[in-house]
């Protein structure tokens, strides 16, 4: 009997003795560094992975075939083309498409904070602020201008609206 108090005194004191209220001490009135930094260098090829990531799932899309696309920093311009299959109508691939842009601006702002994200009639910062061609087209028949569900082009600074629909009056 007198073996196990000893041990348990001896655990108690061991664990009392071995730990610390405050394991990382303050170190003076030190803040956070949350200043939004400019210039930041984009990594196009993780915001296209969350692109397909997002908007090639075939459980919330069924039509989506691929995303494709350009971005023309010098230019303030962007292309994108997305492929779908047939079986779209042209409210499903305005949806899409609108979705998308949002998207990418939205994969942008995550890199770079001093661009807004998007919400619900705002495509956010750097899609507002650039030049926007946007193609919706069959995969496999893409190359032949009739068979376009939908070509849109939105000017940088216009005001919000879907793609493929008309600009507010």
């Amino acid at each position: 009997m007198k073996k196990i108090i000893i041990t348990l005194l001896s655990c108690t004191l061991l664990l009392c003795g071995c730990t610390q209220s405050n394991i990382v001490a303050s170190e003076g009135n030190r803040v956070p560094d949350t200043e939004i930094r400019g210039g930041i260098e984009i990594e196009w090829g993780q915001v296209w992975d969350d692109l397909d990531a997002q908007f090639l799932d075939k459980e919330l899309y069924p039509f989506s075939e691929s995303i494709n696309g350009n971005i023309m920093d010098e230019e303030n311009k962007i292309d994108l083309v997305l492929l779908v299959n047939e079986e779209i109508t042209k409210e499903q691939a305005s949806e899409y498409a609108t979705a998308v842009l949002k998207g990418l601006n939205d994969s942008v702002a995550t890199q770079d904070f001093s661009f807004n994200p998007s919400d619900e009639e705002f495509y956010g910062d750097f899609v507002s602020n650039n030049d926007v061609s946007v193609l919706v087209a069959p995969a496999l028949s893409f190359e032949d201008p009739s068979t376009h569900i939908l070509e849109d082009t939105i000017k940088a600074d216009e005001e919000y609206r879907p793609v493929g629909m008309p600009a507010a009056e």
